[in-house]
């Protein structure tokens, strides 16, 4: 039975894997020699690399819904403002057409402006 793995043991394993996949090594002779250098067997060595590529995946992932959370974030404070403006604008816009209709001298009993 080998002892835990340290985090030197995680980063030596991900250095020469990466080191072996850029060589075209197999991955069974990979993890062969690897288990070699650490003491631990092939199996072992295999499953902590699929392992720690689960944890970085799952890292990557999160890091990117923080990013993404983030854009919905600042996009819903522009859509926020956007519509703030736009009631403003509309407001603005009846009150242009109510003083109009003054210039023009219209009834106003006739004339109906129908606010949104």
């Amino acid at each position: 039975m080998s002892t835990s793995w340290t985090e030197k043991d995680d980063d030596q394993l991900l250095e020469w894997v990466e080191k072996g996949r850029k060589k075209g090594w197999s991955l069974r002779y990979l993890f062969l020699s690897i288990g070699q250098k650490l003491q631990r067997t092939p199996e072992e060595c295999f499953q902590r690399w699929n392992l720690l590529n689960d944890q970085r995946k799952w890292e990557q992932i999160e890091n990117k819904l923080v990013q993404l959370e983030q854009i919905i974030e600042d996009q819903q404070a522009q859509i926020d403002k956007m519509k703030k403006d736009l009631q403003f604008y509309e407001l603005m816009l009846l009150e242009e057409y109510h003083l109009l209709l003054r210039i023009l001298g219209e009834d106003q009993k006739m004339i109906r402006i129908h606010q949104v």
